[in-house]
């Protein structure tokens, strides 16, 4: 016989895991202690009096019946239980939530300077390639070939505008998920690759590049 606990709160709030996790187990074992003081007297009638014989007996019966009751009890407490921290979820949602959501003003001030800044680049990229443009024609080079002009030991080239917002989109955006990346159907923004990634750039500052290339480098080399 195992020896008598206090019972657990009958708020199902109120109640630990512990305690909830016990109300099966509990009353089970229960039953087995009852049926196992029954069969003890049955085993050797003589040791008890008939009236014993009657309570172990209605005893062994009633906490057989006390199982599904337990077990009925534990789905109730763990749904009220559920129930409450759902409650508690949505409070918090409706509490916490509004203010931690409310980031337009930092949003639009970022895309505006993202947007400022990306006009800001695309119009000194074309006009470094319009210098080029320019002194490559001062220098008598055929049409077709103004792209890059070499005055010493540096040579100027035109810079590729769209490849290099490319790759900064890429290098910025790679990292987050498809769905956040998608442009139409099921096509990524970075679909393509860093357009100055280690396996498309051979043609600059090494021959056989094991990393994406700098875009500092390009520029300083090119502008």
């Amino acid at each position: 016989m195992t020896a008598q606990t206090a019972s657990p709160p009958t708020d199902p709030l109120a109640m630990t895991d512990a305690e909830v996790a016990a109300i099966i187990p509990d009353a089970r074992q229960a039953a087995e202690n009852a049926r196992l003081a029954l069969d003890e007297a049955e085993a050797d009638p003589g040791s008890v009096t008939p009236a014993r014989f009657a309570e172990l007996r209605a005893a062994a019966e009633h906490a057989e019946l006390l199982v599904p009751v337990a077990e009925r009890r534990y789905a109730e407490v763990q749904k009220a239980r559920v129930q409450a921290r759902k409650a508690g979820a949505l409070a918090r949602v409706r509490a916490e939530g509004p203010t931690d959501l409310d980031h337009t003003s930092e949003l639009l001030a970022r895309l505006d300077a993202l947007d400022t800044a990306l006009r800001a680049f695309c119009e000194a990229a074309y006009a470094h390639n319009e210098r080029v443009t320019y002194w490559a024609t001062e220098a008598g080079i055929a049409e077709g070939s103004r792209d890059a002009i070499a005055i010493g030991g540096k040579t100027w080239h035109h810079l590729d505008g769209g490849r290099l917002v490319e790759a900064l989109v890429y290098r910025a955006m790679y990292h987050y998920p498809d769905e956040f990346l998608l442009t139409s159907g099921s096509r990524t923004i970075t679909h393509d690759g860093d357009p100055y990634g280690p396996k498309r750039m051979g043609e600059r500052l090494v021959n056989a590049p094991r990393t994406a290339l700098d875009l500092h480098d390009l520029i300083r080399k090119d502008a």
